[in-house]
């Protein structure tokens, strides 16, 4: 078996709007690339799940953070919890 050439072990990846659709399914691929992945959308509870969703799936870890695009405080919160 070959290894993937897309591995992403020890990065971390950051995405907006993962709660579903395309932002989950990047967040998911990402994982499962072997990278940490930060995902975010609007709501505290959907985003919390879907991370969940993201680490059984894609076996990394994944930490949601509820933020709002257009909130600048909102942006520095989510900046931080991916470094």
């Amino acid at each position: 078996m070959n290894p993937s050439p897309f591995r992403l072990d020890g990065k971390v990846a950051l995405v907006t709007g993962a709660s579903r659709g395309i932002g989950l399914a990047i967040a998911k691929t990402f994982a499962a690339s072997g990278a940490s992945v930060v995902i975010s959308g609007r709501k505290r509870e959907t985003i919390e799940a879907a991370a969940k969703e993201v680490e059984a799936q894609g076996g990394a870890k994944c930490i949601g953070v509820a933020c709002h695009a257009g909130d600048i405080a909102a942006q520095e919160s989510l900046v931080k919890a991916a470094t």
